[in-house]
């Protein structure tokens, strides 16, 4: 609270902050997601060229994986910038109550889109293994 609040005429959208939103976390939540999806491809006997069909169940659970590192890239990204100058130690992990219920509906909405047989078929998704999970923790 010993800081000056913004001036009105400063933007919220800033340049600095949109090459870091865009050009910095988004990159590293799109490499990421294909680490994850390219990870499973692989191990489940996939060759670079070879044509898979949408109904294919090692594609679908690719691309539910390409959906969980992005997610997890969030979480990651909501705990890492809440604030700009100040560590989140001093901020307390726990101190936005809000920032952790968004935290549960990302996880609750993951879960059932990758768990669910009618979300599997509407979605397209495939159920992962916890490992597929894990591939994007940072």
């Amino acid at each position: 609270m010993s800081k000056k609040p913004r001036s009105q005429k400063e933007r919220l959208l800033t340049r600095n902050l949109l090459g870091m939103s865009y050009g910095i976390v988004g990159m590293c939540q799109a490499a990421a997601g294909f680490f994850s999806y390219f990870v499973v491809l692989f191990t489940n006997g996939w060759v670079w060229g070879q044509d898979l069909p949408a109904s294919d169940p090692v594609y679908r659970t690719a691309i539910t994986a390409f959906f969980s590192s992005i997610i997890i890239c969030q979480i990651s990204d909501v705990l890492i910038c809440r604030t700009r100058r100040q560590s989140i130690c001093t901020v307390g992990v726990f101190s936005n109550k809000l920032v952790w219920v968004g935290i549960g509906t990302e996880l609750s909405l993951l879960a059932l889109i990758s768990y669910v047989p009618a979300c599997n078929v509407f979605f397209g998704t495939a159920p992962l293994a916890w490992w597929h999970v894990l591939l994007s923790v940072p």
